[in-house]
C-alpha cells in the first residue's frame, strides 16, 4: 500500500534548478513536486484542530446535560445529539488516518 505514495514524488528528479539565495525564494524552488501535498497536509491539520475545539464544545454539552438531566433519562432525552456526536467521531477517524497517511508518506 505504501508503494501507492512512494511514487507520488521523484527523489532523484533528472533536473535540477540552481538554489536561490533568498528564504522565500528558496522554500518555494525546494517544494516543488511536493505543494499539493504539503497544502493537503494544512488544510487537513487545520480541519483535525477545528474538530478538535468543536469536540471540547460538545463534551461541554453532554457534561450540561448530565448535570440536568437523570442518567437513566439521558438516552431518551438526547439520543439524536449523543447519535450525531458518535458517528463524528468515528468519522474524524477517517480524516486523521488520512492526515497520518500523507504525514507519513
Amino acid at each position: 500500500m505504501f508503494s501507492i505514495f512512494e511514487r507520488w514524488v521523484d527523489p532523484f528528479p533528472a533536473d535540477v534548478p540552481a538554489l536561490p539565495r533568498r528564504f522565500f525564494s528558496f522554500l518555494w524552488t525546494c517544494s516543488r513536486g511536493m505543494r499539493l501535498y504539503i497544502g493537503a497536509m494544512m488544510l487537513l491539520t487545520a480541519s483535525i484542530g477545528a474538530f478538535e475545539a468543536w469536540l471540547f464544545s460538545a463534551l461541554g454539552r453532554v457534561v450540561d446535560w448530565l448535570a440536568k438531566i437523570p442518567p437513566a433519562q439521558l438516552w431518551t432525552r438526547e439520543r439524536s445529539h449523543l447519535l450525531m456526536l458518535g458517528s463524528i467521531l468515528l468519522g474524524s477517524t477517517a480524516l486523521v488516518a488520512l492526515q497520518s497517511l500523507i504525514k507519513q508518506a
